[in-house]
């Protein structure tokens, strides 16, 4: 049964991470508001870690940084191992698209590099959780 939990609850994790995709992509194609659509990214990718995580019987700390939660998923499937770049890149886009910390212009092609990365990594979290 608690296999079947931890399935559950990475599904809701996953679901709530796709609403974010979405979000971002509907941003990107109807706004100029490049920064919010990779700050969406950078949330589909951590609710797919935590999903992961999730699957895989891990507790899930209320972090949001995903250089470490990547590192933590990397313990369990060395595979993904290959996603920390693009990790290391979506977590600069968890502050400052949403605060006036630094006034940043945030550029379509940013936004369509975060999409391609928060894609790529949520397709394979897809197939190792699903295969």
């Amino acid at each position: 049964m608690k296999k079947e939990n931890n399935k559950i609850l990475a599904q809701e994790w996953f679901k709530k991470a796709e609403e974010d995709l979405a979000y971002s992509k509907v941003g990107f194609k109807e706004t100029t508001y490049y920064g919010l659509a990779c700050f969406h990214c950078q949330q589909a990718v951590e609710k797919y870690l935590k999903g992961y995580l999730s699957f895989s019987g891990r507790p899930v700390r209320k972090i949001h940084l995903l250089r470490i939660l990547i590192s933590q998923c990397i313990k369990l499937n060395k595979e993904l191992e290959k996603f920390k770049t693009s990790c290391n890149l979506l977590d600069t886009y968890y502050i400052s698209p949403r605060y006036p910390v630094i006034p940043i212009t945030y550029l379509k092609e940013e936004a369509q590099k975060a999409i391609a990365a928060a894609e790529e990594i949520i397709d394979f979290i897809i197939q190792i959780t699903e295969g």
